[in-house]
């Protein structure tokens, strides 16, 4: 996986699972368990899924070749959504709005 390759699937992995959390037609999804309430809450925990089912999904050949297939996807994911996570909370942090009632 090239480097311009691995940047559009960490994009393309934020960007659905932003989607996904603040989709109106899966509201009803989330509220159905609290199991689920907590995932679609959880950007690292949704963030993983989606990562992996995109890095299920890539048929580019070997990622690292150093692993079994599945394992390397499954690295590839976690890694990926602790890196958006951690970017993610470091954006919030600089750029965000803290509100104070």
């Amino acid at each position: 996986m090239t480097i311009p390759v691995y940047l559009l699937y960490l994009a393309a992995g934020r960007l659905l699972t932003w989607l996904i959390q603040t989709a109106g037609p899966l509201k009803p999804v989330w509220k159905a368990h609290p199991l689920l309430a907590e995932l679609a809450a959880c950007d690292l925990c949704l963030g993983f899924w989606v990562y992996l089912a995109l890095a299920l999904a890539y048929r580019g050949g070997k990622l690292f070749g150093l692993w079994p297939d599945l394992l390397e996807r499954a690295i590839l994911a976690a890694l990926s959504a602790l890196g958006a996570h951690l970017v993610r909370l470091g954006w919030e942090d600089r750029f965000g709005v803290t509100v104070i009632k």
